[in-house]
């Protein structure tokens, strides 16, 4: 993210067996957001 920190999970990504797994299992889930930047200068 622009803020260098974990974001909320987009709503476009949906929540997956192993994330449902973790999180009954007491685990903390963390997304991360990057964008491509332009390799052309």
């Amino acid at each position: 993210s622009a803020t260098e920190t974990y974001v909320e999970r987009p709503t476009w990504r949906p929540v997956t067996k192993f994330e449902k797994r973790g999180v009954g299992l007491g685990h903390e889930v963390f997304d991360l957001l990057y964008q491509r930047m332009d390799s052309h200068s």
